[in-house]
């Protein structure tokens, strides 16, 4: 059984729609030593700049400062639907308050265990006699 993706350009089974996943990635334009990007909704499994869903926004890394453009309404319908972005796309994202900031988790307790903390109780007795 077929049904017409989103892009409505092609057709294919319903089990690929609902087994691939949405990324927001970057799509590269522009001519050679002189790249710009477009930030796009694209099939994970898509090549680079292959077929995309919808255009967000534009990205321009050489101008001084760089440029971005992004449709903030668009993005989040998006999100919501759940499009993953990847690490670049994030960046791009949360530097326009689209996406709030990734806290870094930190694996270890930074404080001394127990018998860390006796070591250098009885080491700063030693060293006050």
């Amino acid at each position: 059984m077929f049904i017409k993706t989103a892009s409505d350009r092609i057709n294919k089974p319903i089990s690929l729609i609902f087994i691939t996943m949405l990324k927001i990635r970057l799509s590269r334009t522009g001519r050679k030593n002189a790249a710009s990007y477009r930030l796009v909704v694209a099939n994970q499994r898509d090549k680079r700049n292959g077929e995309s869903l919808a255009i967000l926004g534009f990205y321009d890394p050489k101008t001084k400062p760089a440029t971005i453009v992004v449709n903030k309404d668009e993005t989040k319908e998006w999100l919501k639907k759940g499009a993953q972005p990847t690490d670049t796309a994030r960046a791009i994202l949360v530097k326009q308050a689209i996406m709030p900031k990734l806290r870094k988790l930190k694996k270890y307790n930074l404080k001394p265990g127990k018998k860390a903390q006796d070591r250098a109780a009885k080491k700063s007795e030693t060293a006050s006699k």
